[in-house]
């Protein structure tokens, strides 16, 4: 194709996706009711909390293994990862991408497979930020470890269905 080709080429107009089919440009974030249940080990939830109070002040993170059935998710392992990030650790994550792969085959090794990502926030918010959502894999899950300034922690694990919809599961 010649640059003469390519600029005679049109776009759908903005209200019509590729095959003529409507598309909808979400207004703001829409929460959405899950219909399965999201379990997690106890042990995993354990030691997701240790590596979050371990890194404080700073983010930790990692990976969740487990199971997709009928019901849900399993959540029945975890891998902690090493936060790569290039701007402030304390307030942001990056899992390298030796992480991602070794991860990968090491839930393959166990017949498992990534579920979802695992990140800490101190000082306590266990809310989804704009950039958590930006980063999030549809159809998976986001385990926040919630850790106040006086150490007490809380998991809070969120099933995304797309970076515009999602829920914390019950």
């Amino acid at each position: 194709m010649v640059p003469s080709e390519l600029s005679e080429k049109r776009c759908p107009p903005p209200d019509q996706g590729r095959y003529g089919h409507e598309v909808r440009t979400p207004t703001a974030m829409q929460p959405f009711i899950p219909d399965d249940t999201t379990t997690i080990d106890e042990a995993v939830g354990q030691k997701v909390v240790e590596a979050a109070r371990a890194q404080l002040p700073c983010e930790a993170c990692g990976l969740l293994f487990g199971q997709k059935t009928t019901k849900g998710v399993e959540i029945l392992g975890a891998e902690i990862c090493a936060n790569t990030t290039t701007s402030d650790p304390c307030q942001s994550f990056a899992i390298s991408p030796t992480n991602w792969i070794d991860s990968w085959r090491m839930a393959e090794e166990s017949g498992l497979e990534v579920v979802g990502v695992w990140h800490s926030h101190p000082g306590g918010t266990a809310e989804l930020s704009a950039k958590d959502l930006a980063r999030a894999w549809p159809e998976h899950v986001q385990m926040i470890a919630a850790i106040e300034s006086n150490g007490a922690a809380s998991l809070h694990v969120f099933r995304i269905r797309s970076r515009d919809r999602y829920a914390e599961a019950p």
